[in-house]
């Protein structure tokens, strides 16, 4: 299987979700999964991601807007060209970029990774999410 992981965590932060993507992702790549973590260029995330191993791969983004048409535009090319099967994403922006990225890709299942309460009560996500996700990875019942 192929994965591609996508945080837009802030490029000097790292938090939970960052070490779950990071031990999943080394964990994956090691029982042979092709499996790419993605970020912002030079962020803290990123670079906790080395050493790589064989199946390992990480790919830069230049991360702004939750709309931005070269970063989907990036994702979606990085989707047909590894011929990835599922994006993992984390945050609301992740699920715009990405979910959309996947969407015009057309073979990408997305897989929303909850770790915490973040949606919010507004048109755009109450329209969007449910369009762009195909599954919800949450650890709690509460969430």
């Amino acid at each position: 299987m192929k994965l591609l992981f996508l945080d837009s965590i802030e490029a000097a932060t790292y938090g939970g979700m960052e070490e779950w993507i990071r031990l999943v992702g080394t964990g994956l790549a090691a029982r042979g999964h092709e499996t790419t973590v993605s970020g912002r260029a030079g962020s803290e995330f990123l670079r906790r991601m080395a050493p790589r191993g064989e199946n390992l791969h990480v790919l830069e983004l230049s991360i702004s807007g939750d709309f931005q048409p070269t970063t989907i535009n990036r994702i979606k090319s990085y989707l047909d060209e590894q011929q990835i099967d599922i994006i993992v994403v984390n945050f609301n922006k992740d699920v715009r970029l990405g979910g959309i990225a996947a969407r015009w890709s057309g073979a990408t299942k997305v897989v929303w990774s909850v770790g915490l309460d973040i949606t919010k009560d507004n048109f755009a996500h109450r329209f969007l999410t449910p369009r762009l996700v195909d599954a919800v990875l949450v650890p709690s019942q509460s969430l």
